[in-house]
């Protein structure tokens, strides 16, 4: 198979930089795989991404390097010669609870830093023509909790759209939005190259992991999360190598916090049953309904306008109950 050209991955080793190194072998594509720790971590990429897109014939379309995107130039190597990157590092969630951890606003500053060094990077290789910015919903609809409820309920999210983030709650947003900014701006000012950024919601679907799910929804106010399946991620990504610049908004629904908490712990005392006998009251357990925490419950209610990415990108999105089925089987399974 010919390949179509060389697509440089950076932060491949997350569940979402896995599922993107997938579909781009699986579409023709030789990929550089970049991860931020050397050696055994660039191998352990290697050999999954091998296994899984079909053994001898990806292995000469796929290789795997060690970059550190806080330091400047360490991408030089991966993007030389490469055509298109697609930047998929999300800010770190850690902070001040302690002395190892960074600051909030370290957080914020790192997340800006990284996208600098990347479009440094890609300008010095001279050949990449385009960067794929991979960014989050929260630099698209998060505000304080009170113009949450006030907005949201009246309000369809576009790409237009940008988020207002409180620096001591939403720091994580207030990461993710400033990235892009930043890299927007980079890229308008640059000659050899523009720029695609996908902003979706929270990524579900068999590729997702339980970890980093329940990281994200650590000390969440019951609320509706913007939702999309990690599968339709990687399809816009692939076809945003040939669409139109600009920003893309990707979210197909919406679900509770405490729904998806509920399926996956209803799922897995399903899956643990030994016998046919149970007690009712373990019975009713299984098979209620369920029912958002109307006491905690934030109410808010979303709206999202994705008429660009289905018009430019071709995207046909998941259903969100397949998408939650697809990511507690694969939890389960696990």
């Amino acid at each position: 198979m010919e390949t179509r050209g060389c697509v440089a991955v950076v932060g491949a080793r997350g569940y979402v930089g896995r599922a993107l190194v997938e579909g781009l072998l699986d579409d023709g594509w030789s990929v550089r795989a970049s991860v931020r720790r050397p050696g055994r971590e660039v191998r352990d990429v290697l050999a999954r991404q091998i296994l899984r897109c079909g053994g001898a014939v990806v292995e000469r379309r796929l290789t795997a390097s060690a970059a550190d995107v806080l330091e400047k130039g360490s991408l030089d190597e991966a993007l030389r010669g490469a055509d298109y990157v697609v930047y998929c590092v999300q800010p770190s969630r850690k902070f001040d609870k302690s002395a190892v951890l960074r600051p909030r606003q370290l957080v914020v500053a790192d997340a800006v830093a990284c996208v600098e060094n990347l479009a440094a990077s890609v300008d010095a290789s001279g050949s990449v023509r385009r960067v794929i910015f991979v960014g989050s919903f929260e630099a698209v609809s998060l505000s304080p909790l009170d113009k949450i409820t006030q907005f949201s309920n009246t309000h369809a999210y576009s790409e237009r759209d940008w988020s207002q983030p409180d620096l001591s709650t939403q720091w994580h947003a207030l990461a993710a939005q400033k990235a892009e900014l930043r890299i927007t701006e980079l890229a308008n000012a640059a000659a050899g190259w523009d720029m695609v950024a996908l902003v979706p919601g929270l990524c579900l679907g068999a590729q997702a992991q339980e970890d980093v799910l329940n990281k994200y929804l650590e000390g969440r106010t019951e609320m509706q999360i913007p939702v999309v399946d990690t599968s339709d991620l990687v399809s816009a990504a692939v076809r945003s190598l040939a669409s139109p610049p600009g920003r893309y908004l990707l979210v197909a629904g919406c679900l509770w916090v405490s729904e998806i908490r509920w399926r996956i712990k209803r799922a897995r005392e399903k899956a643990s049953r030994k016998t046919v006998f149970k007690s009712l009251r373990s019975r009713l357990s299984l098979n209620r309904s369920f029912k958002p925490g109307s006491d905690t419950a934030l109410n808010v209610h979303w709206e999202f306008d994705c008429s660009k990415a289905i018009e430019h990108l071709g995207v046909s999105f998941a259903d969100v109950d397949d998408t939650l089925d697809a990511f507690v089987q694969a939890v389960v399974a696990t």
